[in-house]
């Protein structure tokens, strides 16, 4: 397996207890990525975004096959616990909009509730990301580069947060 500190750790002498197969470390980080901007990108408006003016925008970027099921059920109950939140998707396809719209309706959301935007260039992505009030992670199939970018998109808004699965364990 490749290695570095950022995803394993720095505990090297605990990692055959954890892991099979043979461990190459690498310098740095495993994950290639363009570099930072020399200048912050800045937020897109809501109203460009097509976001609503008020209430909490949760994001959800990664690739739409990387929504399973239990997460989804878990963004749902997470609307319905945050009154006029919405939550904010990539719309690759027009049945990613439908089946999804549809389970949300299902767990008994307003797909009204779910914002869809189509992919864009690299800056306009940027800007949207800083836009969102909270970045919500998928697994087993993690956000890897996009929460890279939203790293690099948010250096104005330090309090911009993404929720990954340890918060997720939380029982129904």
């Amino acid at each position: 397996g490749i290695r570095d500190d950022l995803v394993t750790g720095v505990q090297t002498c605990a990692l055959p207890i954890f892991y099979d197969e043979r461990i190459v470390q690498l310098p740095g980080c495993f994950q290639a990525c363009a570099p930072l901007a020399a200048e912050p990108v800045l937020p897109a408006s809501r109203a460009d975004c097509g976001l609503p003016a008020q209430g909490v925008v949760f994001c959800a970027f990664n690739n739409p096959w990387k929504i399973t099921p239990e997460f989804f059920a878990v963004w749902m109950r997470l609307l319905q616990a945050v009154p006029g939140a919405v939550l904010w998707l990539v719309e690759n396809l027009p049945a990613v909009r439908r089946n999804l719209c549809a389970e949300a309706s299902a767990r008994g959301v307003d797909p009204g509730r779910l914002v869809f935007s189509p992919r864009v260039p690299r800056e306009d992505y940027l800007s949207r990301l800083a836009t969102a009030d909270l970045f919500l992670d998928t697994l087993p199939y993690n956000a890897g580069t996009t929460a890279n970018e939203d790293r690099k998109s948010t250096r104005l808004n330090s309090s911009h947060q993404i929720i990954s699965y340890a918060v997720f364990c939380l029982k129904k």
